[in-house]
């Protein structure tokens, strides 16, 4: 008996390992769709700060803009992204 409850636990975890797999790349697809959509320099913006980990300052020099303008790059990204993946989450392109 605990063979057959290890191997029915075995097959549900695998099935919610591939749903949670899934969903992942699937999500992955929609940020990426989504960060395609913004302006080069919104999106260079993101990158720098979210993915590279790069302080406000350090942007600011690489964009050779003020720190305030990757502040504001920040906030109208966020804004866009989020408007997007709504989009997209609701089934709209």
């Amino acid at each position: 008996m605990l063979l057959v409850q290890s191997h029915h636990r075995s097959r549900h975890h695998d099935r919610v390992r591939s749903q949670t797999h899934a969903e992942s790349v699937a999500r992955a697809e929609h940020v990426e769709h989504c960060m395609q959509r913004l302006s080069s320099e919104h999106r260079e913006c993101v990158h720098l700060v979210f993915f590279m980990e790069l302080p406000l300052a350090e942007v600011a020099t690489i964009q050779s803009c003020p720190e305030n303008t990757v502040k504001t790059r920040l906030f109208h990204a966020k804004r866009n992204l989020k408007r997007c993946l709504e989009r997209r989450l609701r089934g709209e392109r």
